[in-house]
């Protein structure tokens, strides 16, 4: 699904020799997510980031990190014909106790996210922040069959306290290839998503935050038309993070930025019982 997951999602351009010598030979495709209940496909998600924190404008933190997630997707219930409940449990292996969280989506087979739920959550985000960022993420396929060289666009308006702004990603189908024995869409795409923070559920109860998040992304995925699945993505990112927390009576001003690299490989499909 989207690049969920938070939260997770996308593919580094692949080298032009690799694009235009695996080609299948079919020339139109439909991009639709097939929901199947029977089988629970597992991914596994790697992160790398740096990032600066400033409060006041004085550096107060540099890092790198990195993060190894597995997770898996399972279709919960089919709503309708084009509908389906989906969830995805995360296992982070960075931690000294591995933590298990997951969370479900309505989803539409074009990729909309229509309804978002979350159970166990670790993430210290409210849910408001993820239901406006997969709104942005998802990709939202179109209706028709498409060939090599066509785009589209995701535009999203946002409201933010400076005034209404749009939020777009342009996506483009840059070749059929032959992937890990999947005959696969090479999707590009590359947008500006804005995210209004809001209070998380970590958050002092009397404190006040405002502020924005905007991420710049960049990436490719591997999409399985037939099976209607994700088989890879890579992803970069830049998030800037401008804000102000009042806690106790007292305001910081805060800006993050943080470059991060991201990549979802599909691991194993599993059948169940």
């Amino acid at each position: 699904m989207k690049r969920i997951m938070f939260i997770i999602m996308a593919v580094l351009i692949a080298g032009s020799v690799l694009l235009s010598g695996c080609g299948t030979g079919e020339q139109n495709v439909i991009l639709t997510y097939k929901f199947n209940p029977d089988k629970i496909y597992h991914y596994k998600f790697d992160s790398r980031s740096k990032s600066t924190m400033f409060e006041n404008d004085k550096v107060v933190h540099r890092g790198d990190k990195s993060l190894e997630i597995l997770y898996t997707q399972e279709t919960v219930s089919i709503i309708d014909g084009t509908k389906a409940n989906v969830r995805f449990t995360y296992t982070s292996n960075n931690l000294e106790k591995p933590e298990t969280w997951s969370n479900e989506f309505v989803m539409s087979s074009d990729g909309r996210v229509i309804g978002f739920g979350m159970q166990n959550d670790s993430s210290g985000q409210s849910l408001d922040y993820y239901r406006k960022l997969m709104e942005q993420a998802a990709p939202v396929y179109p209706d028709e069959p498409i060939s090599p060289g066509f785009s589209w666009n995701n535009t999203v308006k946002v409201l933010l306290a400076e005034g209404n702004t749009d939020a777009a990603t342009t996506y483009k189908l840059r070749a059929i290839v032959r992937e890990a024995g999947y005959n696969c869409a090479v999707i590009e795409y590359k947008g500006t998503m804005y995210i209004p923070l809001s209070k998380g559920p970590g958050d002092a109860p009397d404190a006040k935050i405002s502020g924005t998040d905007k991420i710049e992304v960049e990436g490719v995925s591997y999409f399985a038309y037939a099976e209607g699945i994700i088989i890879k993505e890579q992803e970069t990112s830049h998030l800037l993070r401008e804000g102000s927390i009042l806690k106790s009576g007292k305001s910081i001003n805060f800006r993050i930025e943080e470059d991060r690299k991201r990549q979802t490989i599909l691991k194993e499909i599993e059948k169940k019982n």
